[in-house]
């Protein structure tokens, strides 16, 4: 009689087994199934939010330091997720995944956001001319591998993070929490042909972080040559000239700097100027 009871217990717990099974595989059968006809109809009812939310940028560009050009954004971005979150089809979830993207990247153009990427690009950059043993020193500039790049993000996401906290605003520090791997994926996607898209839009940031450091070591430095000529004033003169060189050879990268003719016009311009003086 005992033995019989245990082998009752363990069949139903067996049966009860298969049950949850079946009701979690039924489950996840129900969120990646296909769309029906009428979710379909849905979907195509939010195209054109996101639409809305891709073209923002550029209908806006005058308002990117305006804080409302961020927080109408994300109104938008909660709107187009609203419209799509109650349909479990697979449809729905890739255009939920797709939302985040393109939200991600709009957001951005907000300028406390670039000026924060661009920041960090900067310090990477004098730390990788330094030899600086901080953490910024392991995100080479100008990496043209981008696998190598990629791993170097996602690896190094505690020292951006990190960077993040100590450098940027709020409305910053909340947006590179959420859209981090969208960005490292923008920043490591490079085309196979000569495009204009978000590969370069970010590969402009990283040239800006080197174009804040030409600024601020002329602003600081250049002063001095003027009044001391010396080894010392020219070893100065030296490294605004390398740093001259290496902002106008990251625009030169940049397949759309067309599109960003004014900074490099000018990056020339102070670079002419810097080269064209004479230490010795």
């Amino acid at each position: 009689m005992v033995i019989f009871s245990m082998w009752v217990l363990l069949h139903l717990l067996l049966v009860s087994s298969i049950t949850q099974c079946s009701g979690t595989s039924n489950k996840s059968q129900e969120i990646f199934r296909h769309c029906r006809d009428e979710e379909k109809l849905s979907i195509s009812l939010c195209s054109p939010i996101i639409e809305d939310i891709n073209q923002y940028p550029k209908l806006y560009t005058d308002r990117i330091h305006d804080p409302m050009y961020y927080q109408n954004l994300e109104k938008l971005c909660q709107e187009a997720k609203g419209c799509v979150s109650d349909l479990n089809c697979s449809e729905a979830n890739a255009l939920r995944k797709d939302i985040d993207k393109v939200c991600s990247y709009s957001l951005f153009f907000y300028a406390e956001n670039q000026k924060c990427l661009q920041k960090f690009h900067q310090k990477a950059y004098v730390a990788n001319k330094t030899e600086d043993s901080s953490c910024y020193g392991k995100f080479p500039i100008l990496q043209k591998d981008m696998d190598k790049k990629r791993n170097v993000f996602m690896e190094g996401k505690d020292c951006f993070m990190n960077h993040v906290e100590e450098n940027c605003n709020d409305t910053s520090k909340k947006f590179f929490v959420k859209s981090y791997k969208y960005l490292v994926e923008y920043m490591t996607n490079k085309p196979g042909i000569r495009t204009c898209d978000p590969y370069h839009m970010f590969l402009k940031q990283e040239c800006m972080g080197i174009f804040s450091e030409l600024i601020e070591t002329a602003n600081t430095q250049v002063g001095i040559l003027d009044l001391m000529i010396s080894w010392f004033a020219s070893g100065w003169f030296f490294r605004i000239s390398d740093i001259c060189d290496d902002a106008q050879d990251c625009f030169r990268q940049n397949e759309c700097s067309g599109l960003f003719s004014n900074i490099s016009e000018g990056i020339e311009k102070a670079c002419n100027a810097i080269n064209n003086r004479t230490y010795f």
